[in-house]
């Protein structure tokens, strides 16, 4: 009885260590240094605590044979990512491809409500923005990880929410209603008046002079900007294999 115990806490306590020893970066190809795994894992540790979703970085060679938001998914589904009940969280792929321009690939997929709204549609383009333009479009992967990953704490923990901004401008306008209102009671005076007769102060004299508009025509019309689908304010989501759902998006590189 005191074995079969004993060989329970020790699958209990095995099964809690990989539960917490689950990696947040994985490099399946070996282009990261040990100096960026090592901060973008405490930084990524450090989001998780504070923003409460679970942030992930997975680095392979190629997509084999699936498209990228379906790997991504996937991998995030049947690896066990996410915080809390809600299962919140946000995986970056990268598939390296062979090298050669537009071989590679990136995708970001975000799951649990309140992560999928937090990163919309316009948030994750400037994430992958981000990942390019720092990085990727010169295979710099260790510059381009750490910048997303700087730029994905910021846009999880640092942004100001709606009813923060609300607050802060509803206090601003009193504020300055109240103090206007005070200065303007404490310097008030009665204003004076002159009487005077204007054509004392006439130089010259106009005769009367009448300005007809003959025709006035106005032409308007509606400028439509292109859309892609995607940008907006919202997020667009889909159903992954296991039937999750997830938002997110993704590009070649």
């Amino acid at each position: 009885m005191v074995k079969r115990i004993l060989l329970l806490l020790g699958f209990f306590a095995l099964s809690t260590t990989v539960l917490f020893s689950q990696s947040l970066l994985v490099d399946n190809v070996g282009v990261l240094s040990q100096e960026t795994i090592k901060y973008c894992e405490a930084k990524l540790l450090d989001l998780q605590s504070k923003a409460k979703t679970q942030a992930a970085i997975i680095i392979v060679p190629s997509l084999e044979g699936k498209t990228r938001e379906a790997y991504a998914d996937d991998y995030f589904d049947y690896n066990g990512y996410g915080y809390g009940d809600e299962r919140e969280g946000v995986l970056l792929l990268i598939s390296t491809g062979d090298g050669t321009p537009g071989s590679g690939d990136m995708h970001i997929s975000t799951h649990g409500n309140k992560t999928i709204s937090k990163l919309t549609d316009r948030t994750i383009d400037d994430l992958l923005d981000t990942l390019y333009d720092r990085g990727l479009k010169l295979r710099n992967y260790d510059s381009a990880v750490k910048a997303y990953v700087e730029r994905l704490a910021f846009k999880l923990h640092n942004d100001v929410s709606g009813n923060d901004v609300l607050i802060g401008v509803g206090g601003g306008i009193i504020t300055f209603l109240l103090s206007f209102f005070g200065i303007k009671r404490r310097n008030k005076v009665k204003a004076a008046t002159m009487a005077y007769k204007s054509s004392n102060y006439v130089i010259a004299d106009f005769a009367p002079f009448n300005d007809a508009i003959i025709d006035t025509k106005v032409t308007s019309r509606i400028i439509q900007r292109s859309e892609s689908g995607r940008g907006g304010s919202g997020s667009s989501t889909h159903t992954s294999s296991s039937g999750s759902t997830h938002g997110g998006g993704g590009r070649s590189f």
